[in-house]
């Protein structure tokens, strides 16, 4: 009988209840915010920044005139400084990343 009160009022449970599409605590309903950015320019493939090299079929070794700032630290912040020690990234939370173990971690 008890099990008989439980399972029978679970039909109001279920009654249909109508759900607002917009939030209460704003008086006018704001429009959508969302934007799609498709990029098919070809630029996510480059491997390396600037993009000079890809576009125009560039040797970007050492020697090469144009290319010595691009693959110099100091003048390309972009490009890997080997003498710095990168700190780990900052979580969400504003604690940093543990440091690696070592290469073989990576």
């Amino acid at each position: 009988m008890a099990a008989a009160a439980i399972f029978g009022s679970s039909g109001l449970a279920n009654a249909a209840v109508t759900v607002d599409q917009q939030p209460l605590i704003i008086a006018k309903p704001l429009p959508p915010n969302i934007v799609l950015m498709l990029d098919d320019s070809g630029s996510m493939a480059w491997d390396f920044m600037p993009d000079i090299c890809y576009l125009y079929g560039v040797d970007c070794t050492q020697g090469t005139i144009n290319n010595d700032a691009m693959i110099n630290s100091s003048n390309n912040c972009v490009y890997y400084n080997p003498s710095i020690t990168y700190p780990p990234p900052v979580k969400v939370d504003g604690t940093s990343y543990p440091n690696a173990a070592g290469l073989t971690n990576a």
